[in-house]
């Protein structure tokens, strides 16, 4: 749960059973603005947002995870029910073997949309101190969310497809990089301050 971290890959099952289930973007639209269904799936949504508390709780040092502590529940369990309304069990778009115009893909896209709408308006995301005028200018939020989404995920997806574990150990090495120029920075100071 870090800014690093690897989007998994959804079961294609799940995403056969959701192309059965709907069949054009109108009968997605209707259920993301209806509402009525939210509720089906309540027990797992609770099951789900145990798992997401106890996922942040093992990564107390990442920043998302943080994040995600504050906001909350009755957002988070809006989001949880607005994603198993859709009978998907995870949000978890396929960034390697469907496009961002795909039927799933454009489903997540919504989901993810109308759930940080209602959850921003309701101000769950206050803690982050987001500049509201900007929260219904969907074009804006819709070009964000494509370019992380469809640029930096997919990227790290397909890197990490291409060898499996270069993500993270892309990011120790990056930690020692860092760690590597502080102590040359400091060896300098120290060569500046006795000559």
């Amino acid at each position: 749960m870090t800014n690093t971290s690897v989007p998994e890959t959804p079961d294609i099952h799940v995403i056969q059973t959701f192309e059965q289930r709907f069949t054009d973007a109108r009968e997605v639209d209707r259920l993301l603005k209806g509402r009525s269904t939210f509720q089906n799936a309540k027990n797992e949504v609770l099951a789900s947002l145990r798992d997401l508390r106890a996922r942040c709780a093992r990564e107390p040092s990442s920043n998302i995870a943080l994040a995600v502590t504050r906001v909350p529940e009755n957002s988070l369990r809006l989001i949880f029910a607005t994603v198993r309304s859709f009978g998907l069990p995870d949000w978890r778009p396929d960034l390697l073997g469907g496009t961002p115009t795909s039927l799933y893909n454009g489903a997540l896209e919504n989901i993810a949309l109308w759930t940080f709408e209602q959850a921003a308006t309701s101000f769950a995301y206050a803690h982050l101190s987001p500049n509201m005028c900007y929260i219904h200018d969907t074009s804006l939020i819709q070009k964000l969310y494509k370019n992380f989404l469809w640029s930096y995920m997919k990227g790290l997806a397909l890197k990490e497809q291409k060898e499996s574990g270069s993500v993270s150990r892309g990011l120790q090495e990056n930690k020692a990089y860092k760690a590597r120029i502080e102590v040359c920075e400091i060896k300098v100071i120290y060569i500046q301050v006795i000559f």
